[in-house]
C-alpha cells in the first residue's frame, strides 16, 4: 500500500481502543508509514463499542471492527490491552514518552433519569437498568454482573432512539438465536428471568414526528414473530409531520397492527416525560407525564426499567476531559493541551453513530498532521528509533510477460492505470481499496481516491475505475459517495468512452441491500459509461470481511485489463521486430498523404486545405486562421464554419501549427493524454515559458496528477458550493455602487474584481489582496494583437506576482505555526499541507497556487462579460430570467456553449496522429477550437442561435472546460459565480452597452477587457 512520508515521525499514544481510536489511528498511519502508534485500552481485548456495544444480531455493523484488524496484523500498530491510563500508567508518563498524546476514551456511563436515581446514580428502586450496562452483558464484557439484572414478564424501555430499538429486539429474540448469536448464557438467563417477555412499552419524551429510530431499525422488527406492535393514534396527532419525519410515521404505521395475532406485546407511547416509579421495595412500575403539559399522567405496570437515553462520563473515571482543558484548549479542533487532543464522544459529547467518529477522527487527525508537520509539535528524534515492524511485502505479480516482450521492454514494461473511486460510511469500503492496492500495485499504476475528494477526471478513456460503494440506512449512498454524486448530476459528463467496475457493500437483514453501489452505477451507465466484468458484492449479514471477495472480483476484472496490455506490448515488440504495424489502418498506394515523409505532411497539409473553393481560385487564398489575427478576437465563428467544412484539420506554415475545429476531434483530442501531451501548456504565445515550476497545465500525468490532487478539495463540489453565500455577498458589493453610480466600465469595476475576488477567496486569502492581484493579474494578460510572444511588462508582472504569492505562503506558513486554521480547504493550506506531506516540492508550490490565482481570474472575468454582452443583445432576457430564476442555470450554459471564454487550447503531439484523413506528426503544435466545437452543426442544431432552451447531454456536453484528465478544475467555480452574477443582476435595473467595447487580446480568451455600459433607470 502506497503510503505519505513525513520528514517527522512522531511518536504517537492513543488512549482507548473503540471506533474513534482505531479511526484515529487509520488516518495517521495512512500519513505516516513509519510513526509508533501504540493503542492504550483498559479492557483486555480491543474495539471498546464496536465489541460491547453493538448488538450481536448486527454483525454487519460489528464487523467494521474487523476491518481495524489489519492495523495490528500488518500495518504495525501496538495494542497493549489490560491497562488503564491515569492508574496504571499515569498520563505524565504518557505524554513524556510520546509526541502525541489522544484521548479516544468515550462515555461509557448510562445518563440517569430524574426520579429513577438517586443523586448517587443508584436506582431508586432494584429493577432499573441502563442500556449501557445491558448490551455489555449481551456482549459478554469480562466485568459483567448478569446476576444482578433481571428482566421480568413486564418491562418499560425509556427513550425513542436506536439504543431503545435494539433493547426491544434483543429482549424478544428466543434464547436459542441468543444462544447462536454468542450471547453468554448467564445473560440469556437475566433477559428472561421469569419466562419471555409478555409486553414492552416504549416510551419516549418527544412526539412521535421527532423520534430517532432509524427508519430501517423499525422494520426489522417486523421479522419477530409472535409479536404485535401498537401504537396509539392519539398521540400522533399533536404535530404535524413534515416531509423528513412522515417516512417514519409511515413504517411505525406499516409494523403495528393491534388487532393481529400475537402472544406478546410492545407498545409505542410518544410524548411522556419520566416522573416517578411505582412500588415501595419492589417495582411495580412507572409515571410518565405529559411532555407538551395538556394531557394526564400516564401510568404504566412494569417489573423492570430500561433506560436508554444516552451516555455520559462516569466520575469516578481517572481521565475526565475538563481535567485537561485550559488557555491553549480549542476543542472544536480537538485540541486539549499542546501535544494533547481528544476524539469522538469525549470530545462532542453522546451524539453521533460510529461513521460520525470515523468522520470526527478524520477532522481531529487531519489537526494533528497539520500541527506535527507544521512544527507546531516538537517531535523528539533524539531517542526516536527505527520502527519495530515492517509492513508487508508486496506480493510478486504474476509473470504473464514473454521473454522476448521482457528483453524489448526492460524497465518500461507497459502499465494501465488504475482508479480506485470509494464511497464509504464507516470506513469498510476504504479498507477495501487499501486491500485492493496493495494487491495489485505490481501489477497497475493503481490509487485510490476518497469520492468526497474525486473530480470528473478521476473517469477517464484513458484508466479504468474501480468503483467501491457502502450503503448507508435505507438503501442511501454513504456520505463520502454525496459529492461526487452531485458533481456527476450538476456536470452530466460524457462517459461514453470510460470503462468501470462495481462493488458494492452493504447487509441483506436491510431491505435494499447493496443499493449504495447501484446508485453510482445508474449515474455512471446514464452518462454513457461501460461497465465492465462482474458486478461484485459483499454481504456483511454474517458479519464476514469483504476483502478476500474484494479480491477475487478486483483480480476478474483486472485480468482483461492485463491482457490488453500485454497485448499492446505484444504489438510493439511486432513494430519493433518486423517494421510491421498490426494496429495500422491500411492506406492505398495511391493515398498523398502515405506517400508523404512525416516531414513532409505539413508542406502537403498547407496545399491541399481549402479544396471546396472555386477551381480558378485556390480556397487557401481566401481561407486562412491565425489565431492571433484581429478576426479572433473580433467574429471568428463564420470562419470556424468554413474550417469545419472544407479544412477540419488546417495547418498555418506561419505560425506551424495545426487547427482542429471539429466537435468529435477537438474532444478526443483533449481526452488523448497518451498521444497529445501538455508539457508546453495552453497557449501559443509564450506564456508557459514565462510561469514558474508547479503551473497545472504545463504538466503531464503522473506529475499532474500529484499537482492537481494537492488542490483537488479545493475545487471539489462540495467546497465550492459551500461558498455560494460569500459569492453573493461579494457580488453584491461591487454591483451595489456600480449601479448607484449608473454605470461605467462592468470589467473593470465588477468583472474582474469578480473573478480575481473569487480566486483570492479559493487561495485562503483576505480580500484586502484583490486590488494588488487584480492590477498584476491585468498586466500579465497584456498581448499585442498579431505579435505572438509576451510583452516585457507582462513577464515582469507574472514574477512580482509570484514574489507576491511567496509571501502570502510564508504568511500562512507562519498562520498555520500558530495554530490558525490549520487543516482549512483552501488552495494554499491545502498546497502547504502537501508541501509537508511530500507530495508537491516546495519549489512547485507558487507556481501551483499561481495557476490557481490565474485561470480563477481571467477565463470568469472574461465569461462575466460575455454575459452582460448577451443581455445586452437580447434585451428581453433579463426580465425574462428575473421572472423565471429557476433558468438561470441554462441561460449560463447556454452563455457558455455560444461565446466560449475559453476559445482555444494547444497540446504538442508525442507520436504521429491521424485526424480526419490528415497524419499529424510528433512533435507538432497542435490548437484545439473550443469555441468552434461548441457552434458544430454536426452535434448541435441550428448552434448560431442562442437557446436557452437547448438540450445539453453528456453526449454534447460543451468543451468549454476541456475533457479528460485535464479538465477545468473551476467548471463548477465558474458555473457558480456566473450564476450567482445574473442572479443579482437580473434585480436590478436594465443593462445596456454603451460606447466602445474593448476585446482582450490574449489569443485563448474570448471577452471584454473594457465594457462600458449604463443601468436604465
Amino acid at each position: 500500500m502506497s503510503k505519505n512520508l513525513s520528514k517527522q515521525t512522531p511518536r504517537i499514544a492513543i488512549v482507548g481502543s473503540g471506533p474513534s481510536g482505531c479511526y484515529m489511528a487509520q488516518f495517521l498511519r495512512k500519513h505516516w508509514d513509519n510513526a509508533s502508534i501504540t493503542i492504550y485500552d483498559r479492557d483486555e481485548h480491543p474495539y471498546g463499542l464496536m465489541r460491547y456495544g453493538v448488538a450481536p444480531d448486527h454483525l454487519g455493523t460489528k464487523g467494521i471492527a474487523k476491518q481495524f484488524d489489519r492495523l495490528f496484523e500488518r500495518e504495525g500498530v501496538r495494542f497493549i490491552g489490560s491497562t488503564e491510563v491515569g492508574q496504571d500508567l499515569s498520563m505524565d508518563e504518557l505524554r513524556t514518552q510520546n509526541d502525541v498524546v489522544v484521548l479516544a476514551t468515550g462515555l461509557w456511563g448510562d445518563r440517569l433519569v430524574d426520579g429513577f436515581h438517586r443523586e448517587n446514580g443508584s436506582p431508586q428502586l432494584p429493577g432499573i437498568y441502563g442500556s449501557g450496562e445491558l448490551t455489555r452483558m449481551i456482549n459478554g464484557h469480562p466485568h459483567r454482573d448478569a446476576a444482578s439484572i433481571r428482566i421480568g414478564k413486564q418491562t418499560i424501555i425509556v427513550g425513542n432512539g436506536n439504543v431503545a430499538i435494539d433493547l426491544v429486539r434483543l429482549i424478544l429474540l428466543p434464547p436459542e438465536k441468543l444462544a447462536e448469536l454468542g450471547v453468554p448464557g448467564d445473560a440469556i438467563d437475566a433477559l428472561s428471568a421469569d419466562g419471555p417477555v409478555e409486553r414492552i412499552d416504549v416510551v419516549g419524551r418527544s412526539v412521535a414526528q421527532h423520534v430517532k429510530f432509524d427508519v430501517a431499525m423499525l422494520r426489522e422488527l417486523s421479522n419477530i414473530p409472535d409479536v404485535r406492535f401498537v401504537i396509539h393514534e392519539d398521540e400522533l396527532e399533536q404535530e404535524s409531520a413534515n416531509d423528513d419525519s412522515q417516512e417514519k410515521l409511515d413504517v411505525l404505521h406499516e409494523v403495528s397492527n393491534p388487532v393481529s395475532a400475537g402472544s406478546r406485546e410492545v407498545h409505542f407511547r410518544f410524548g411522556w416525560t419520566p416522573d416517578r416509579l411505582l412500588g415501595t421495595e419492589r417495582l411495580a412500575g412507572a409515571v410518565f407525564r405529559d411532555t407538551g403539559g395538556t394531557r394526564g399522567e400516564l401510568s404504566l405496570e412494569a417489573d423492570s426499567v430500561c433506560t436508554a437515553v444516552g451516555f455520559t462520563e462516569v466520575k469516578t473515571d481517572a481521565l475526565l476531559r475538563r481535567s485537561f482543558e485550559g488557555e491553549d484548549t480549542d476543542i472544536s479542533a480537538g485540541v486539549l493541551a499542546d501535544g494533547l487532543y481528544c476524539v469522538g464522544w469525549l470530545r462532542r459529547g453522546p451524539v453521533g453513530t460510529i461513521p460520525a467518529n470515523r468522520a470526527d477522527a478524520r477532522t481531529v487527525a487531519n489537526r494533528i498532521i497539520a500541527d506535527v508537520d507544521s512544527g507546531a509539535i516538537r517531535v523528539d528524534t533524539s531517542g526516536t528509533k527505527e520502527s519495530d515492524f515492517a509492513l508487508p511485502q508486496d506480493l510478486a505479480s504474476t509473470d504473464l510477460l514473454t521473454a522476448e516482450i521482457e528483453e524489448y521492454l526492460g524497465e518500461t514494461r507497459p502499465t494501465r492505470e488504475v482508479v480506485l473511486l470509494y464511497g464509504t460510511e464507516s470506513g469498510n469500503a476504504e479498507t477495501v481499496a487499501d486491500v485492493l492496492v496493495e494487491e495489485f500495485s505490481d501489477e497497475f499504476m493503481i490509487r485510490a481516491v476518497d469520492m468526497t475528494d474525486a473530480t470528473i477526471a478521476d473517469l477517464s478513456p484513458d484508466h479504468l475505475a474501480l468503483v467501491i460503494c457502502s450503503t448507508h440506512g435505507e438503501g442511501a449512498l454513504p456520505s463520502s459517495a454525496v459529492p461526487f454524486t452531485e458533481l456527476l448530476d450538476a456536470e452530466a459528463p460524457d462517459l461514453t468512452n470510460v470503462r468501470y467496475a462495481m462493488f458494492g457493500m452493504g447487509d441483506s437483514s436491510y431491505e435494499l441491500y447493496s443499493r449504495g453501489s447501484e446508485h453510482i452505477d445508474d449515474r455512471l451507465s446514464r452518462l454513457g459509461g461501460t461497465r465492465m466484468g462482474e458486478y461484485g458484492r459483499h454481504d456483511a449479514v454474517d458479519g464476514t470481511l469483504p476483502n478476500d471477495q474484494a479480491i477475487r472480483w478486483g483480480r476478474g476484472v483486472l485480468e482483461a485489463e492485463l491482457a490488453g496490455t500485454l497485448k499492446e506490448a505484444e504489438a510493439k515488440v511486432l513494430v519493433h521486430t518486423t517494421g510491421a504495424d498490426p494496429v495500422a489502418p491500411s492506406r492505398t498506394v495511391a493515398d498523398p498523404v502515405d506517400q508523404t515523409h512525416p516531414t513532409q505532411v505539413k508542406a502537403s497539409v498547407a496545399k491541399t486545405v481549402g479544396r471546396a473553393g472555386s477551381s480558378r481560385i485556390p480556397a487557401d487564398l481566401t481561407l486562412h486562421y491565425d489565431p492571433f489575427s484581429y478576426a479572433d478576437y473580433d467574429y471568428p465563428y463564420d470562419l470556424f464554419k468554413r474550417l469545419r467544412d472544407e479544412a477540419p484539420v488546417y495547418y498555418n506554415e506561419e505560425r506551424d501549427i495545426f487547427i482542429i475545429s471539429r466537435y468529435r476531434d477537438v474532444r478526443a483530442c483533449f481526452a488523448d493524454t497518451k498521444r497529445f501531451s501538455s508539457a508546453r501548456g495552453n497557449d501559443i504565445d509564450g506564456t508557459h515559458e514565462s510561469i514558474g515550476q508547479g503551473f497545472l497545465v504545463t504538466v503531464d500525468p503522473p506529475r499532474h496528477t500529484a499537482l492537481r490532487a494537492a488542490i483537488r478539495r479545493t475545487f471539489s463540489a462540495k467546497e465550492i458550493l459551500a461558498k455560494e453565500d460569500g459569492t453573493r455577498e461579494y457580488v453584491r458589493s461591487l454591483l451595489e455602487p456600480f449601479w448607484e453610480q449608473g454605470g461605467g466600465d462592468f470589467t473593470a469595476e465588477v468583472g474582474f474584481p469578480a473573478g480575481v475576488g473569487m480566486a483570492v477567496m479559493l487561495l485562503g486569502r483576505p480580500l484586502s489582496d484583490v486590488p494588488a492581484f487584480v492590477d498584476h493579474i491585468e498586466r500579465e494578460l497584456v498581448r499585442v494583437v498579431g505579435a505572438p510572444g509576451v510583452p516585457e511588462d507582462a513577464n515582469v508582472a507574472v514574477v512580482e506576482t509570484e514574489e507576491m504569492i511567496a509571501e502570502r505562503f510564508a504568511e500562512r506558513n507562519a498562520e498555520i505555526d500558530a495554530g490558525i486554521n490549520p487543516t482549512g480547504t483552501d488552495a494554499m493550506t491545502q498546497i502547504i499541507l502537501a508541501v509537508h506531506a511530500g507530495k508537491v516540492m516546495p519549489e512547485e508550490q507558487v507556481g501551483l497556487a499561481h495557476l490557481v490565482l490565474a485561470a480563477a481570474s481571467d477565463a470568469p472575468a472574461a465569461f462575466l462579460s460575455q454575459v452582460i454582452m448577451l443581455l445586452d443583445r437580447f434585451p428581453n432576457l433579463q426580465p425574462f430570467l428575473h421572472d423565471n430564476p429557476d433558468m438561470i442555470p441554462a441561460f449560463v450554459e447556454e452563455s457558455l456553449r455560444y461565446d466560449t471564454p475559453a476559445q482555444n487550447a494547444s497540446r504538442q503531439t508525442l507520436e504521429d496522429v491521424e485526424i480526419a484523413g490528415t497524419v499529424i506528426p510528433a512533435n507538432s503544435r497542435v490548437t484545439l477550437l473550443q469555441g468552434s466545437a461548441n457552434r458544430d452543426e454536426r452535434v448541435y442544431d441550428n448552434p448560431d442561435e442562442f437557446d436557452i432552451t437547448r438540450e445539453i447531454t453528456p453526449a454534447n456536453r460543451i468543451m468549454s472546460f476541456g475533457e479528460g484528465t485535464h479538465s477545468c478544475m473551476g467548471a463548477p467555480f465558474i458555473r457558480l459565480t456566473a450564476r450567482v452574477l445574473v442572479e443579482e443582476i437580473v434585480k436590478g435595473p436594465e443593462v445596456r452597452i454603451v460606447g466602445l467595447p474593448e476585446r482582450f487580446s490574449k489569443q485563448l480568451i474570448r471577452g471584454f477587457a473594457k465594457l462600458p455600459v449604463r443601468f436604465k433607470s
